[in-house]
């Protein structure tokens, strides 16, 4: 089929997370970002239209859909990446950085927490968050890969998947970030929850 189109044809193939010559030209800081796309995904699409005469489209806002992921070890001891869609928004969780501070409203659709993440993070610093819950969140809604109860989490305590603690500052120092950002920012944070409130980032 032979199409003739007066303002050009939009190729709409899918994108390129493994291929690696590809995203680290287009991606920032391309070595922190753990695909959740099937390992296909090459960006053959593309290829196929450029050999055509097409070119890609560089002025949009991202070359990506962000997405949290947490890296998951599997019992076979084989490794994949779980994505942090929902759990995110619900109530009594909130995400920090290292220095154990919020950055935004964890209730933002997946995309634009990762923005927020990049854009708190400082240059040359790793850009990962942690999901900071309590036991009754946990066993209510679940997190992550973690199902809610009674499915048993201490595989995942096991496998390191989930950090604990029986205190903050305890559980600061599992994950490695900093206890006394994060006892100020969950006592903050508490302070406003309980008054149905979120001053700092105006979460719902």
């Amino acid at each position: 089929v032979h199409v003739t189109a007066r303002r050009g044809v939009v190729l709409a193939s899918g994108g390129y997370p493994h291929d690696l010559t590809r995203r680290n030209a287009t991606f920032p800081r391309p070595e922190t970002h753990l695909p959740l796309a099937v390992p296909d995904a090459t960006g053959d699409g593309i290829r196929i239209g450029e050999a055509a005469g097409g070119q890609p489209a560089t002025e949009l806002a991202a070359p990506g859909a962000w997405c949290p992921v947490s890296h998951v070890t599997w019992p076979d001891g084989s490794t994949g990446t779980f994505p942090h869609i929902i759990d995110r928004g619900k109530p009594g969780v909130i995400g920090v950085l290292a220095d154990g501070r919020r950055f935004c409203n964890e209730g933002l659709g997946y995309h634009d927490y990762v923005t927020a993440m990049q854009a708190a993070t400082a240059p040359g610093d790793e850009q990962m968050s942690w999901l900071i819950c309590d036991r009754r969140f946990l066993r209510r809604y679940g997190l992550g890969i973690v199902r809610p109860a009674p499915v048993p989490i201490r595989p995942w305590l096991r496998a390191g998947y989930l950090k604990t603690g029986g205190t903050l500052a305890e559980l600061a120092q599992a994950c490695g970030i900093d206890g006394a950002g994060l006892a100020e920012t969950v006592a903050r944070f508490n302070t406003g929850a309980r008054r149905g409130e979120d001053p700092a980032f105006q979460r719902g």
